[in-house]
């Protein structure tokens, strides 16, 4: 349906209403004062200028997102970081620690203690191109053939026995891709070669070509 645009002749005001083209000219009341007189014209906002309000239409505040994730059953606001403990000598870490916030998008608590020492700590935010979420603890690590509790302990384990991660395995899968295509290739090679014999050979072509028309041969595979 189109919008049309209507000036009110006793207050100055201008607005915007949804038309049928045949009540085009029938004015909704005044949004500013309320009058009947509305009249049909073209209010000719500028570039960048607010254009006039829709009769009918409801307006909402625009939505605002507010800082970290919100908490649905209690309306809070929240961070995920990590929980260190300043203690040299605890050293205890906490992965992926709901960090409530207050009003302005700062830590509620911003002074945290440690949960194993009650010492002083401080919350570590994460790297937020890194999904945490994949690790989840405790695990059995099939690789070291044990269980670890955290993160730390991990790291421990794996400075001790002189063991490095994997790191990325993007070349090690291209290269498994890689040669599944080229299975793959070779399976539609050889498909077609057998067909083709099939199709040619001359102590095989006749009774091949009888089962093509009756709808048994080798199908097009793409």
């Amino acid at each position: 349906m189109p919008m049309y645009e209507y000036r009110c002749p006793d207050c100055g005001e201008w607005q915007q209403a949804f038309r049928s083209h045949s009540r085009r000219d029938q004015g909704p009341d005044c949004l500013s004062c309320g009058s009947a007189n509305t009249e049909r014209g073209i209010h000719g906002a500028t570039a960048g200028s607010k254009p006039p309000p829709i009769a009918g239409v409801v307006e909402v505040a625009p939505y605002v997102k507010g800082p970290g994730l919100l908490d649905a059953e209690s309306g809070r606001r929240y961070r995920l970081a990590d929980r260190v403990c300043l203690d040299e000598g605890c050293g205890h870490e906490d992965d992926t620690v709901e960090v409530w916030l207050d009003e302005a998008g700062d830590p509620a608590e911003p002074s945290p203690t440690c949960s194993k020492c009650d010492g002083a700590a401080t919350w570590r935010a994460i790297n937020p191109g890194h999904s945490r979420f994949s690790e989840v603890f405790p695990y059995f690590d099939e690789g070291a053939g044990r269980t670890f509790n955290n993160k730390r302990e991990r790291r421990e384990w794996m400075r001790l026995n002189n063991i490095e991660e994997a790191g990325d395995l993007r070349g090690p899968l291209d290269r498994w891709a890689r040669k599944d295509n080229d299975d793959e290739r070779k399976a539609f090679a050889d498909y077609n070669n057998l067909r083709d014999r099939y199709r040619h050979d001359p102590a095989l072509r006749a009774v091949y070509r009888q089962l093509e028309d009756e709808g048994r041969g080798m199908p097009d595979l793409q």
